[in-house]
């Protein structure tokens, strides 16, 4: 039977049900496609074209199947798809990033606008220096993740 040209029987069991399934119109086909195992053990993906045999009469004698490997064009297909993830996920870093800038530029303004605008007290400096220290080592730490 065609369906035992896919020598993994989980495929076997899907092909075998859509052939049962398949019209004897002559216009009728099914496309399927399928994980199969070569004799050497090699996984293939193979696209399938399933279509009646019919006599000139019209009646039906078997099916004619056509099966195209199509591993190559799947795995191209997949790095594709891949590539397409991690642009959007460096786009989405990027943006995280900026703003991640933005607030850090923010906080470090605000600590030198109090720096400047306070009296001078030894205390409120020391915790102006521990923001500033905070933010700078917060800008490498973006450096660090988003680069």
């Amino acid at each position: 039977p065609l369906a035992n040209l896919c020598a993994i029987e989980s495929e076997r069991t899907i092909v075998k049900k859509r052939i049962s399934g398949l019209s004897t119109s002559p216009d009728a086909f099914i496309q399927l496609k399928t994980n199969c195992s070569r004799k050497d053990g090699m996984e293939r993906f193979i696209s399938w074209t399933f279509k009646p045999l019919l006599k000139p009469s019209g009646e039906y004698y078997g099916i004619i199947a056509t099966a195209r490997d199509i591993t190559e064009m799947a795995q191209l297909e997949e790095q594709v798809r891949q590539k397409a993830n991690l642009e959007t996920i460096g786009q989405l870093a990027g943006g995280v990033a900026h703003d991640f800038n933005n607030m850090l530029g923010a906080i470090l303004a605000q600590a030198s606008l109090i720096k400047r605008a306070s009296p001078p007290n030894e205390k409120l400096l020391q915790s102006i220096s521990i923001i500033e220290s905070g933010v700078l080592r917060a800008k490498k730490l973006k450096t660090v993740l988003f680069i």
